[in-house]
This record gives C-alpha cells, sequence and structure tokens, in this order.
C-alpha cells in the first residue's frame, strides 16, 4: 500500500453514521467489519440478515 500526502480534491463538508455501499455490499454504522488474509466479514450490528 502506498500513502499519498496530496490533499483530495473534495470541497464538500462529506457525512459520517450514514450507510455506504460498494461490491454489492451495504456497510451500516455500528456493523462490525472483520478483514485478514483469508477474506472479509462483516457482521450487521442488528444481527438480521440484510
Amino acid at each position: 500500500m502506498i500513502t499519498s500526502g496530496a490533499k483530495s480534491a473534495n470541497a464538500g463538508q462529506g457525512k459520517i453514521d450514514v450507510p455506504v455501499s460498494f461490491g454489492g455490499v451495504t456497510f451500516a454504522p455500528g456493523d462490525i467489519l472483520h478483514a485478514d488474509e483469508d477474506g472479509v466479514v462483516l457482521l450487521p450490528s442488528s444481527g438480521a440478515v440484510r
């Protein structure tokens, strides 16, 4: 992984505590994400399957 000190072009305020989706999966505030070299597991905070 490479990091860069370059400033982003985002001029907006952004949002926090909102669901985000990518790769066909929605991550909601409070969900637990665990990732390692073997894979990724998402545990919904409600315990319900979405």
